[in-house]
């Protein structure tokens, strides 16, 4: 396509091969690459296609079947750990849903909590600053939404 740089170029999506749905429009860049993000697919099997305005002639450039995986509920924990001051965490939203991310102590108090469903679905890198003002000791770090929990253990140590 390096000869096309600069041509319109629309991205198709098809959930079964028949009927295909224009997503977004984009040029042909300077590498000859047309770069799209899907932000609204869902799991399951997805084909999508690129077609290039040719002087008024559509040709179809490439088509590309691919499986997308529900997204889960998860919780990587807390990096570094232990952490001498606010620790970054990692975890993964399968949805919109409101969702609570909270520090409790061993005793099971809640020390920390941070709203995080308004982030979306996918994976989030979040730091808990937080966490900078507790005594050294071990936390649990718990993430909930629609029903669903998981948690991990975070070491404050100073």
């Amino acid at each position: 396509m390096a000869e096309s740089v600069g041509t319109p170029a629309s991205i198709l999506r098809s959930e079964d091969g028949s009927v295909w749905t224009r997503l977004a429009t984009s040029a042909v860049g300077p590498d000859g690459v047309v770069s799209f993000e899907d932000q609204r697919v869902a799991a399951g099997r997805h084909g999508y296609r690129i077609v290039v305005d040719r002087g008024g002639a559509a040709a179809l450039e490439n088509e590309v079947w691919i499986e997308v995986r529900a997204l889960a509920l998860a919780l990587r924990g807390a990096a570094p750990n232990p952490a001498r001051a606010a620790p970054i965490i990692t975890f993964t939203l399968p949805s919109s849903a409101p969702a609570q991310l909270d520090v409790l102590d061993l005793v099971g108090r809640r020390v920390a909590s941070r709203g995080v469903g308004p982030l979306g679905p996918g994976t989030h890198e979040l730091r808990l600053t937080e966490m900078s003002a507790l005594a050294s000791g071990i936390y649990v770090v718990r993430l909930r939404q629609a029903g669903r929990e998981v948690s991990r253990r975070a070491v404050i140590a100073r």
